[in-house]
């Protein structure tokens, strides 16, 4: 995440008068509800829509991208109240696409933002600013933004036609205090402009199989590029913000948009927005209901007299399910263990055996002895590393409900401050190795620097196989519990008779 520039600060309090619009400086908003929610899509599909060559999809794992649905009911702001609904494609800047998952921690590396494909509005006024001065896709519709006891929803139409609605289960609690950045990725005049928001406020949040939310394409000509997609039917996140605050930086960035040969087609340009007003008038609201949306499906009933067989039926489900819950989060924590294991042997075995020898290396033969299996390593270990990510992260939300959330959170932590490490530091040693260094006492510094840096790293690696191990005797020890209480019990009848004590393994 990106922190607020300094220069937005200092600007608090004075004047601006753009294209006609006044602003008072930050460009801000407050008292601004909003719902998030965001849907897995096909990669290589997405990559057809988006522009030029240097904006690329960002990948989670495979060919899966991710589509984000934003609606922001803006309550207070400089040109008044309007409600913003975008839709938009997670995305990487870049002459290469990025690797799954990188651009989440290496946010600015990778330059992530998101590719706003389409973004309505209530009012003329914000069309004029947000489209003529920062280059967004906007242009008025008909808009609503509804608050519900268990759910958050929004509808865009446009000219009389259905287009999208979007509606979420509402989260039950909103307590985490959230401050975050974004940048926007939008195409205006032939360019590719980028802009950032930063915002804050109270935020509630669903994650995977918790996620709810439905998304419904209408016919409208504009929305219908979403239907290429392969939008999943189920969310893996949503968010709720019951009222939030935002500023929009003053500062962009542009870039020409450059295609193999002269595009034949005139882009959309300025002669879209010099002719609007300052209107504040919203649009009528959407038509009611939504055209083509089914009913919210409604929760199960339950039966006033369930067979026994029925009843059976469903505990031997639920139990089977349960089972293969356990099992399925035991090989994840396993897997874990064995990626933690395999940085431990590897930092130590450089530790015992290979750093003992740096002195004899010279700039004549240190390159075979370290460049060649340092290149290798590292080929294999970003992809264990992005394994061990997804397995802590998996593993934590398995384990959430129980203190056993705690190691999977060191070990995820571990990996994201090794990462950290060996991305922003050692990597430069590697580099200038591989380049070749041919003075003697240059060497000396570059190999004394790589091996403390690589002793704080393996310390790293060591916190985190001690954190699995820790996670696995918790759970042996809670296991056996209940058999040395069993054990303990007294007993008012006769002799004991021998018999065996099973231990309860709790999930």
């Amino acid at each position: 995440m990106w922190l607020m520039p300094e220069r937005i600060k200092q600007q608090t309090g004075r004047y601006s008068r753009v294209d006609g619009i006044p602003y008072e400086l930050p460009i801000n908003s407050q008292s601004s509800p909003a719902l998030m929610a965001a849907f897995t899509i096909d990669a290589r599909k997405a990559a057809e829509l988006l522009p030029g060559n240097e904006v690329h999809p960002l990948r989670l794992w495979g060919n899966k991208g991710v589509l984000f649905v934003t609606v922001v009911d803006y309550r207070e702001t400089d040109i008044g109240p309007y409600i913003e609904f975008s839709l938009a494609i997670a995305c990487t800047y870049g002459t290469e696409p990025a690797p799954p998952l990188l651009p989440l921690l290496f946010q600015k590396h990778y330059r992530l933002g998101q590719y706003v494909m389409d973004l309505p509005v209530s009012t003329e006024i914000s069309v004029k600013g947000g489209k003529g001065i920062w280059g967004m896709p906007k242009h008025q519709a008909n808009l609503d933004f509804r608050i519900d006891e268990h759910t958050v929803s929004s509808q865009y139409d446009k000219d009389g036609q259905f287009a999208v609605r979007i509606e979420i289960e509402r989260p039950p609690r909103t307590r985490l205090s959230l401050r975050a950045s974004a940048a926007n990725y939008c195409q205006f005049r032939g360019m590719l402009m980028k802009s950032y928001i930063y915002f804050h406020g109270k935020f509630g949040f669903r994650l995977g199989r918790r996620a709810s939310a439905r998304l419904t394409i209408g016919d409208h000509p504009r929305v219908q590029p979403l239907r290429t997609l392969g939008i999943s039917s189920k969310p893996f996140f949503v968010g709720f913000f019951p009222a939030s605050s935002g500023v929009l930086d003053d500062h962009f960035e542009c870039w020409f948009l450059s295609y193999p040969s002269l595009p034949a087609a005139q882009p959309e340009g300025m002669e879209s927005v010099v002719g609007l007003g300052l209107s504040q008038q919203w649009l009528p609201p959407p038509r009611e209901p939504a055209l083509g949306a089914p009913p919210m499906p409604e929760a199960p009933q339950a039966l006033e007299a369930p067979e026994p067989r029925r009843r059976i039926g469903k505990t031997v489900g639920a139990e089977t399910h349960a089972f293969r819950s356990v099992v399925l989060r035991t090989l994840n924590a396993c897997l874990l263990f064995l990626c933690a294991s395999m940085y431990l042997g590897t930092g130590w075995s450089l530790v015992l055996f290979t750093f003992p020898i740096a002195p004899q290396l010279t700039v004549d033969n240190y390159y075979l002895e370290f460049v060649p299996q340092v290149t290798a390593a590292t080929h294999f270990f970003t992809w264990m590393t992005l394994v061990m990510l997804l397995s802590s992260g998996a593993l934590f939300i398995e384990e959430r409900r129980s203190r056993l959330r705690w190691y999977p959170a060191v070990v995820f932590l571990g990996v994201v401050a090794a990462t950290l490490l060996t991305r922003f530091v050692i990597f430069r040693y590697n580099a200038e190795m591989a380049a070749g260094i041919v003075d003697p006492g240059r060497l000396a510094e570059v190999l004394a620097a790589w091996m403390t840096t690589n002793r704080i790293r393996v310390g790293l690696w060591t916190v985190q196989w001690l954190a699995m191990m820790c996670y696995f005797a918790h759970k042996v020890l809670r296991a056996e519990r209940p058999t040395r209480l069993e054990a303990k019990k007294p007993t008012t009848a006769g002799p004991k008779p021998h018999r065996w004590v099973e231990a309860e393994v709790r999930p």
